[in-house]
Formats: C-alpha cells, sequence, structure tokens
C-alpha cells in the first residue's frame, strides 16, 4: 500500500539519517589533541577533524600530559564518563555537552574558570593548581570528590553537595567555609593560611 511504501521510505531516510551524523567530520584544531587520539587508536591521519563515528561511544579518555592547548571538538564526545586532562596547557575548557561525565581531572593547567552546571552527574572535580578564580557547584548534587588546592578560589559553597565525603581547598584564597550540610565528608584537607573559619554544625 501507499502507507507502507512511505513507511519504507521514512526508515530509508532516517537511516541515512544516521549514517551522515556517524560519518560527520568533528573538527580538532589541536594538533597535540589529535595526536593523543592517534596514539589511543580513535583517529589515524593528522589533518585536525575525527569521525564523530570513532568518538561517539568512548567513556573514558586520559590525554594527560599531552602539551594540549585547546580541547574544542570534545563536546562531541557526547558518552564521555571520565576526562583525564591534567598537566596540559588548557586556559580554557567547555564541557558544557559532555553530560554523562562523572570524573574530571584538571589538575595543573591554566584554567581560570570553569563551567560545570550541566555536568549534574559529576561525582569527582580535579582542580589543584589552576589560576581558577571563580567555581559553582550548586548544580552538582552527586558530587563526592572536590580538589581546589593551589586555586585562587576566595569562596565556595558547597550547601547542595550533601554526598561529598573528600574536600582539598588547601592552599587557596578561602578565608571562610560552610559545611553543616556536607555530613558525610571523610576527608577534609584545608591547609591554608587564609583560611580562618570551618564550620562544622550549627
Amino acid at each position: 500500500s501507499q502507507l507502507t511504501n512511505l513507511i519504507e521510505l521514512l526508515i530509508v531516510r532516517v537511516n541515512q539519517l544516521e549514517q551522515n551524523i556517524l560519518n560527520a567530520q568533528v573538527f580538532v584544531p589541536d594538533d597535540n589533541f589529535e595526536s593523543a587520539l592517534i596514539q589511543l587508536g580513535y583517529d589515524n591521519v593528522l589533518d585536525n577533524y575525527v569521525l564523530r563515528r570513532d568518538i561517539i561511544n568512548i567513556k573514558n579518555l586520559n590525554i594527560e600530559r599531552s602539551g594540549i592547548s585547546s580541547l574544542s571538538g570534545i563536546e562531541s564526545f557526547s558518552s564521555l564518563e571520565q576526562l583525564i586532562v591534567s598537566y596540559n596547557n588548557l586556559s580554557t575548557i567547555n564541557v558544557s555537552n559532555n553530560t554523562s561525565l562523572k570524573h574530571l581531572d584538571l589538575m595543573d593547567n591554566k584554567i581560570s574558570t570553569v563551567d560545570v552546571s550541566k555536568n549534574t552527574n559529576l561525582e569527582i572535580l580535579v582542580l589543584n593548581s589552576n589560576p581558577t578564580i571563580s567555581l559553582s557547584v550548586v548544580n552538582n548534587t552527586k558530587l563526592k570528590e572536590l580538589y581546589v588546592s593551589g586555586t585562587n578560589i576566595s569562596s565556595l559553597s558547597l550547601f547542595n553537595n550533601a554526598l561529598l565525603t573528600d574536600l582539598d581547598i588547601g592552599s587557596t584564597q578561602i578565608t571562610n567555609i560552610d559545611l553543616k550540610n556536607n555530613t558525610n565528608l571523610d576527608r577534609l584537607l584545608a591547609i591554608s593560611p587564609n583560611l580562618s573559619c570551618v564550620t562544622l554544625s550549627e
């Protein structure tokens, strides 16, 4: 019937569209980022592009110590749950599309600000040794571990992070912090000349 033919045609069109999306190229302008992907087997030619089909299912990506200055293209890694990019040269990072992220390690970069408001599944965030001046984890209610030592953060609200077990705020600009709501906290590292008040209870 005409309806059956129409449905079959629609299915063919949808399949074609899916193939087009998978075969689409993702722009990766940083050669060191692409080289790291090549070393891991997710790409084969250094040409500033990777195929979406080759990265769309990656859950864990460790590209630390790779000399990366830009992670442009990371937004297409839609299945990413763990991203480790410590010891690179990143000054900015955009992970707003990586909503499956559970573990983000940015230690020892040049990041001054990071937006994790869309990363509501985040459980571990490592920002140690960055010039970061502001951070909001208000939306990250699943957060269990937060490390911000050696940053320039001067205030931090942890009221919404009741699951937090590990917190490192050593050598920051934080002068006082309220931990009344963080009753699961097991480990607190707070060696800092600026910290004068830690509130643990009413």
